[in-house]
């Protein structure tokens, strides 16, 4: 949900995690252990001080919602796309090959 307001906000100013945390009513210091882990895995950018904040480090259109996952360090367990009568299919959801 938080990443969703760095992606409507791509291309403008930076947003403070505070004014994040008060409009998706998240716990502030839950919000900044993500925004690290998203951050280290260089999918955000960070500015401190009075003024600072978070923004994506790349286009909304080219984050994944894997690449978040991956970041936060959650297992991932892919399967085939299946057909109605069980045999291996193309996937409408075009996973990388990497993770097939």
């Amino acid at each position: 949900m938080a990443l969703s307001i760095l992606a409507r906000e791509y291309g403008r100013d930076i947003v403070p995690m505070s004014s994040i945390a008060r409009d998706r009513h998240i716990p502030q210091r839950f919000l900044e252990g993500i925004f690290l882990q998203l951050r280290n895995a260089g999918l955000l950018e960070s500015t401190r001080g009075v003024s600072g904040g978070y923004r994506l480090s790349s286009p909304p259109g080219q984050i994944r919602i894997l690449d978040v996952i991956l970041a936060l360090g959650e297992d991932v367990e892919l399967i085939s796309c299946m057909d109605i009568c069980g045999r291996a299919s193309e996937c409408e959801f075009g996973l990388d090959r990497r993770f097939r």
